[in-house]
């Protein structure tokens, strides 16, 4: 699926916030890893910000801490410090071994969306929804274009994402 799939949806900002420090080389060596395409896209197109008010997209090099690389290190860090004291309830290998993930988005009630680094190629990585406390996670067959497109068309089923959320019509909302 295409990324004017998400453009034909979403109205972007006519300014978008954060994204003249996006080297995504830079970005990527950062990382030791190499991001999906759509979701460089995204964050280049929109810029920092959320998609309806309740779910923030991160922007890597963004000045809110919350939402910048330093928020994605943070939710992987979490995980791995409650893997120690449960294991059996965080099986997830850490980062970047395969079956690990890497968080792409954070709700307003502290879920995180997640890819789930399979072996392949970033563009082929499944993205997942973790529930607040990251032991809960739903694992969708899709990669992010084609999620975010799902989403956007109110396809999504949830346990742990609101339905009010998953029903709404959704627009972008860049960060103050």
């Amino acid at each position: 699926m295409d990324f004017a799939e998400i453009t034909a949806r979403l109205a972007g900002p006519s300014a978008p916030k954060e994204t003249d420090q996006l080297d995504w080389d830079a970005i990527e060596r950062d990382f030791g890893i190499e991001f999906p395409t759509g979701y460089k896209k995204f964050v280049s197109t929109y810029g920092t910000g959320s998609i309806g008010g309740f779910l923030w997209i991160f922007n890597p090099r963004s000045a809110n801490r919350s939402l910048n690389g330093e928020a994605i290190r943070y939710f992987q860090y979490s995980y791995e410090e409650l893997k120690q004291d449960f294991p059996a309830d965080y099986a997830r290998p850490a980062f970047p071994s395969v079956d690990s993930f890497l968080p792409w988005a954070v709700t307003d009630n502290g879920d995180t969306f997640v890819w789930i680094m399979n072996g392949g190629p970033a563009d082929k990585w499944c993205v997942g929804v973790m529930g607040s406390d990251q032991a809960q996670e739903e694992i969708s067959e899709l990669g992010f274009v084609e999620f975010v497109v799902h989403l956007l068309d109110n396809k999504i089923q949830s346990d742990i994402l609101p339905q009010q959320f998953l029903k709404m019509d959704k627009f972008f909302e860049p960060v103050a």
